[in-house]
Formats: C-alpha cells, structure tokens, sequence
C-alpha cells in the first residue's frame, strides 16, 4: 500500500514536542509518534508502553559476567538456572526488573507475568471491542516474544545474541567521568540504570522494523544530534522542512511503492531483512531475498522517482503531486 505524505500531522508533533519527529508507521500505514527512540527512558509509558514491553520481556547476555559468579554467592539454585544458557557461560537475564542481573526466580514465572500481560490486552479488546493503536503496538511486540521464548531459547529463536557490557567497568566509567571520582553510590546506580535502557533500547528499532513490521521514521543529524525546531508557529512556517536530514528504516520489498511520495521529496529509505515467524520450526527466519530483486513495477517507479527528484525542484513538489493525483 501506498503511505500518503503526512507532513501536517509530522508537523504538529513537532510542534507540541519542539523537537523532531520520531516515530514509527504501523503495517496499515496509519502514524504513530514516538517521543524518543534512541536511547533515554522518556517514552511517556503511560501512552506508549512499547519501549516498557520490550525492557520487560528482552533476553539479553551481560558480558564479562560469568555465571559461575552466581554459584560463587550460594543464590537459589532456581536463580542461578535462570540465568543459564545453552553454550552461553555469561549471565543470560531474562527481562529488566528490580534487579537488573536476576530479577525472576524461573522461566515459568517469567512466562506467566508474559501472558498475564496478554490477556489482559485480550480482555479490554474483547469487552470494548476496539483496541488503541500504541496497545496494538504493544500487544504485537509481546506476541513476538511468546514466539521467541516457546523453546526456552530467546537468542536463536530471533537469530541474534542482545548484549550489554560488564557493569563494573561501565560503573568505573561512570565513576571516572565525576571530578576525582567522587559520587555518591545511588547517583552511580541511577546513571548505570539510565545507561542501560539505552544500551537495550538501542536494540528497539530492529526488532520494530524486522520482526514487527513497524517502520521507523526519524529526523536527526548524520551524527545524531537534534534539529533546532522553532517554538512558534509562525517561526516554524519558515523552518525548511524539505532540507533537514530524515529517514525511514523499512523491511518492505516495494518501497518505492510504498513511500512514493516520500521519495520524491527527498527522504531516504533504508531497508532492512525481515524475519518471519516459522510455526513449524518456533524459529523467525530471515528473509532477505527482496533485497536483491525488484519487480518491474518497483523498478519503473524507481526510475520515476529519480526523474522526477531530476527535473522538479523540492519546492515544486507539492504543486506537483497535485496534479498528479487530479
């Protein structure tokens, strides 16, 4: 399906936020705002709860932390077998909690606070009969983790390993940047906690795009960095919209159908391999052949987009695709 150019919408997020869109487009299309994407902790949980889904549920291994470390403190022999995994000798922890090494005491316990969640989203759905689109949002990224997590083996389920860093020298370096070193043991552990969810959320985006089939929309410097949004309307008429950097991350095969419009104006797509989800083997496999073939449709819009980018300039394109779709 063809996504229809949604600059005004875009525009007053930008405007109530004062800061540059980031979000996602759901499989039907429809937009969906994202406060911050990459890294911090300010997801409004209470209206997105997609980024609190995915630190619940996320299996990730800390490196340089052994799990012999865990016999080595007599923990309960529960704690230390959750925290196993097949050909992984580090801590594997299964979701952060409380505790961001151990914080459930089995898998089963685990799986159950999983699709407790579930239900729950089940229930309102059935009762009211309609479902709000970040709940769906979430509601998809719990049931890719009931999938991953069906054979007890989260890593090669998603065919990929989610690690984070030793804590220690993380805390060292934390610890270090402080003038002589000084900060106070619960200032330490909160900026631990901070950079953590970031080191996980980095992983957020990919599993939207590849497993969910989610694409991201983004507007930021090469390096990262936010663009200045002006504060008032009137400033923001003059704010150059086509000329900022933007970028949507897809793991659609017709992009160029999809996001016709958004091409002729200028932003990138960036496509990504798509894993599916095998019944049969409770694996998700990657799928990436679409990477390397284009329809003869895809390919005629293709060389559309580039005549068009070619012979019409940006501030053109409006007036244009007027005409066009008369």
């Amino acid at each position: 399906m063809t996504i229809d150019f949604k600059k005004e919408q875009i525009t007053k997020v930008e405007l109530n936020n004062k800061r540059p869109f980031v979000g996602y487009f759901a499989p039907n299309g429809e937009l969906i705002g994202y406060n911050t994407l990459l890294g911090g902790e300010n997801h409004d949980s209470w209206k997105n709860p997609v980024s609190m889904a995915f630190l619940s549920f996320v299996s990730f291994v800390v490196n340089g932390t052994s799990i012999q470390e865990l016999k080595e403190e007599a923990l309960f022999p529960s704690m230390i077998t959750n925290n196993e995994y097949p050909g992984i000798e580090e801590y594997v922890v299964r979701g952060y909690g409380i505790n961001y090494n151990i914080n459930y005491r089995s898998f089963e316990e685990f799986i159950k606070s999983l699709n407790n969640r579930i239900k729950s989203i089940e229930t309102s759905w059935q009762k009211y009969g309609k479902i709000e689109s970040y709940t769906l949002f979430e509601y998809r990224m719990l049931l890719f983790f009931r999938n991953a997590y069906k054979n007890k083996r989260f890593f090669d389920s998603i065919n990929r390993k989610i690690t984070i860093k030793n804590p220690e020298e993380e805390k060292a370096k934390i610890k270090a940047s402080y003038e002589g070193g000084k900060i106070l043991d619960h200032i330490l552990e909160e900026n631990y906690r901070y950079h953590l969810k970031t080191e996980l959320l980095s992983h957020l985006k990919d599993i939207c795009v590849q497993y969910l089939g989610y694409d991201s929309l983004e507007r930021f410097r090469p390096d990262g960095t936010y663009i200045d949004i002006p504060y008032k309307w009137e400033e923001y008429k003059k704010f150059d919209f086509f000329a900022n950097p933007r970028v949507i991350t897809s793991s659609y095969p017709n992009v160029n159908e999809r996001y016709f419009e958004y091409l002729i104006r200028g932003w990138k797509v960036h496509q990504l391999p798509r894993y599916y989800y095998n019944e049969r083997t409770g694996l998700y496999e990657k799928c990436d052949f679409y990477l390397y073939y284009q329809s003869d449709k895809e390919k005629r819009l293709g060389d559309e987009i580039s005549s068009i980018l070619d012979s019409i300039p940006i501030e053109e394109i409006d007036t244009y695709t007027k005409k066009l779709y008369k």
